[in-house]
């Protein structure tokens, strides 16, 4: 196929995916319908994040889609099932990880074993696609992006601004990026995020799994 026909190939999915996430999270939607029928799917279609996704082709609307699959599972206590949709997303690795490091500390160890299964089919489809060597690359380019983007030719070179990102990173860069080296900065970003990740544990010790799984994300 051209480029031209996989974008709009591209752009079918992400819609089958996006009517998918609506029609999964619709039963919860009720509140919503009852004052206008329309309003819940023109939620979905209007959210600009969903709009933005579409206009580029970007994978965060399957990430969604799996994600909301994942929270119905657990509110139908098929906690397995679960874990199993989750694991698919983790072409998003950084954004999946961490919910699966916190249910493994509640010891949701149904959800994690179908996480676990999942995970792993992915990482070996992963690696059969490409092999070993682009894994390693890959590695080397998100370590050269996590620590070596304190001048603007790195920055743009990569296409990452961590001055515009609303998150531990943004905050951390904007503060030190003049004073202290990038290594220095990513073990504060890491500190930062432990202490996140620990008061995301302690706060989800009496929940439900439903909730445990809206408060990791």
């Amino acid at each position: 196929f051209t480029f031209k026909q996989g974008y709009f190939m591209f752009l079918a999915f992400n819609l089958a995916f996006l009517a998918a996430a609506y029609q999964v999270l619709r039963p919860y939607f009720e509140n919503l319908q009852l004052a206008w029928w329309w309003l819940g799917p023109a939620m979905f279609m209007t959210f600009l994040p969903n709009v933005a996704a579409l206009m580029q082709g970007q994978d965060s609307i399957v990430l969604m889609a799996l994600f909301a699959g994942s929270f119905v599972m657990l509110l139908k206590k098929r906690d397995f099932l679960g874990g199993l949709l989750l694991g698919l997303a983790l072409f998003k690795f950084q954004v999946v990880l961490p919910v699966a490091v916190l249910f493994a500390i509640w010891r949701c160890w149904s959800f994690i074993a179908g996480f676990s299964l999942s995970g792993a089919a992915v990482a070996a489809l992963s690696v059969a696609l490409v092999g070993i060597s682009q894994i390693n690359t890959y590695a080397h380019a998100l370590f050269a992006m996590g620590i070596g983007l304190s001048s603007k030719a790195d920055q743009f070179r990569y296409g990452i601004s961590p001055s515009s990102m609303p998150n531990l990173r943004g905050m951390a860069f904007g503060l030190l990026h003049d004073r202290l080296p990038g290594s220095w900065i990513q073990l504060a970003i890491l500190a930062t995020s432990g202490v996140v990740l620990l008061v995301a544990a302690r706060a989800g010790l009496d929940k439900s799994n439903s909730d445990r799984l809206l408060l990791a994300i």
